[in-house]
C-alpha cells in the first residue's frame, strides 16, 4: 500500500515503473545507478509526481480502504463507478494537485499513480501501437485471469481554463476520445486479449480546471 512509498527502495521502484527514472549503468558493486531520462521529465512529470506523493501521505486511511474494495468490484464484477468516482473526487478535493502548473497532465498522472495500487490490474500508460495509443490500459495480471476477465481502456480529455465548458465542447472531446478508444481496440494487443476471453470496458473521462465534467462507458 501507499505507506510502502516511505521506503527508499519502494519509492525508486515506483519512479522506475512510471518511467520517471531509467537505469544508466550497473556499478562495480552490482548496484543500479538511476538517472532522470530527459529535461521534460525532470521539469514536468518528476516535479508533479513528487508533489502528488507528498499530498498522498495526507489522505485519510479510509480512502485507501474504500478504493481497495472498489478495485475488487472493478476487477470481479466490472463495476468501475466506485473506484473512478472516488479517485477523481479525491483529485478535485486536493487543491494543490488541481492547481498544478501542468493541469492537462495532472489528472491523468494522478489517476495513473493511484490505479497502480490496483492489485488486480497492471496500469500501463500511453501504450503505443500501430493503431495509436490509449492513455491508460488496465491489464489483468496473469494470476487473476482464472477468476475474472475485466480489463479497461481509459481515455482522458481536458477542457482548458480559457475554454468554456459547453455541451458542444464536451461532445467534441467525447467523440475524439471514442475515436481513439475504438482505434486502439483494433490493436493487436487488445485483439489478443479478446481472443483470450478478456472483457474490455472503454471509459471516457473529461475534466476541467475547476470541476469534473464527465465519466462514461462507451
Amino acid at each position: 500500500m501507499i505507506e510502502e512509498l516511505n521506503k527508499p527502495a519502494s519509492f525508486v521502484s515506483l519512479l522506475y515503473y512510471l518511467g520517471l527514472v531509467t537505469v544508466k549503468e550497473i556499478n562495480v558493486f552490482n548496484e543500479s545507478v538511476f538517472i532522470i531520462p530527459n529535461e521534460t521529465v525532470k521539469t514536468i512529470e518528476y516535479d508533479y509526481v513528487v508533489k502528488a506523493l507528498n499530498n498522498a501521505a495526507k489522505f485519510d486511511e479510509s480512502f485507501y480502504v474504500g478504493i481497495t474494495k472498489d478495485f475488487k468490484k472493478m476487477a470481479l464484477k466490472g463495476e468501475w463507478e466506485g473506484a473512478l468516482n472516488r479517485l477523481i473526487g479525491m483529485y478535485y478535493r486536493s487543491t494543490s494537485l488541481r492547481d498544478s502548473l501542468q493541469k492537462e497532465l495532472a489528472l491523468k498522472m494522478f489517476a495513473f499513480a493511484l490505479l497502480s495500487l490496483d492489485n488486480f490490474h497492471r496500469a500501463i500508460s500511453e501504450t503505443e501501437q500501430s493503431r495509436g495509443y490509449v492513455d491508460i490500459y488496465l491489464k489483468l495480471k496473469d494470476k487473476f485471469k482464472a477468476v475474472t476477465k475485466y480489463e479497461y481502456l481509459l481515455e482522458f480529455k481536458y477542457i482548458k481554463a480559457n475554454e468554456k465548458v459547453t455541451d458542444g465542447k464536451i461532445n467534441s472531446l467525447k467523440n475524439d476520445a471514442i475515436e481513439q478508444l475504438n482505434r486502439y481496440e483494433e490493436s493487436e494487443e487488445i485483439k489478443e486479449a479478446k481472443e483470450s476471453g478478456e472483457l474490455i470496458k472503454k471509459l471516457v473521462i473529461i475534466g476541467s480546471s475547476k470541476k469534473f465534467v464527465l465519466i462514461e462507458e462507451v
